[in-house]
């Protein structure tokens, strides 16, 4: 399927979009300071990444030390990173934006805090988590499980909304469509929400606007016939 070829192309090239979008005009600090519960020996080095040309690139590195470790540095921008860790299944996802940003890594949940956009992200994780954990939990008690989902995804269309002008929502967003590919529920009433109520930055984000188009051609050629739902030029233009 188209989507599921270029999904990954795209992801590279919004994120690229959403580095420039957010650049300041001076350097700025950031520090990151750390500390793990995963097993690793004394000196294994942690990777900061970013995407960079189309490829998740070193930003910055460091040693674990007694289960502790630390970034630091300058930056001209405020992007998605992600802290990589061997042992560790996923990568850990955070905001590189200036001030001191604490992280606990766990094989549970990791959480990291201390800045405005972190801490944005991580209440909303935690909550997110919090209701998918209890979908699953219910998996055999349908009226409860429809009513979780039914929360999860006002939680995330109302933090995506809330944030689609900055790195946040859109790793939201992110997470959102990963499962409308997994699931192959392309376009759905919450995606469409989204597409009328977010910001025009976010709206004619080149990620936004392929993945849409995409999945609307796509779900039009399984069902044959044309769709009478907007256009994404038409709900683009909408205000």
């Amino acid at each position: 399927m188209l989507i599921m070829k270029s999904v990954n192309k795209v992801l590279y090239m919004f994120l690229a979009v959403m580095t420039m979008a957010s650049c300041a005009e001076t350097y700025e600090t950031y520090n990151i300071q750390g500390v793990s519960s995963v097993s690793m020996e004394h000196g294994n080095r942690l990777a900061l990444k970013v995407f960079r040309d189309a490829n998740l690139a070193d930003f910055d590195s460091c040693e674990m030390v007694h289960g502790n470790f630390s970034f630091a540095g300058r930056i001209d921008t405020t992007q998605l990173g992600f802290i990589v860790i061997d042992d560790l299944e996923k990568p850990v996802p955070l905001v590189i934006e200036t001030g001191l940003i604490s992280v606990s890594i766990d094989r549970g949940m990791s959480r990291v805090s201390g800045t405005p956009l972190n801490d944005k992200l991580y209440d909303y994780l935690e909550h997110y988590n919090q209701l998918m954990n209890y979908s699953a939990e219910l998996k055999t008690r349908t009226y409860d499980a429809l009513s979780l989902r039914s929360r999860k995804d006002s939680l995330e269309t109302n933090f995506i909304i809330e944030n689609s002008d900055n790195v946040a929502g859109f790793y939201a967003f992110l997470q959102m469509v990963s499962e409308l590919v997994e699931t192959q529920r392309l376009i759905t009433p919450q995606l469409e929400e989204i597409m009328q109520r977010a910001s025009k930055s976010f709206r004619t984000n080149p990620f936004v606007v392929n993945y849409y188009r995409e999945a609307r051609e796509y779900m039009d050629s399984t069902r044959g016939t044309a769709t009478s739902k907007p256009t994404t030029k038409e709900t683009l233009n909408s205000e």
